[in-house]
């Protein structure tokens, strides 16, 4: 992701990249990704 704004809007905004962030977004992505590999393994309900 990459982005350029006035840095008066950013102003004491500078958190989103924390390393606590950074380890939620890792693991909600895995999440998210497993969850829709997993559902593309389930069988046809339509056959």
């Amino acid at each position: 992701m990459e982005a350029a704004v006035d840095p008066q809007i950013i102003s004491g905004h500078n958190g989103i990249f924390s390393a606590p962030f950074m380890d939620f977004l890792l693991r909600y992505i895995g999440f998210v990704e497993a969850k829709r590999y997993l559902l593309t393994q389930l069988p046809d309900p339509a056959q």
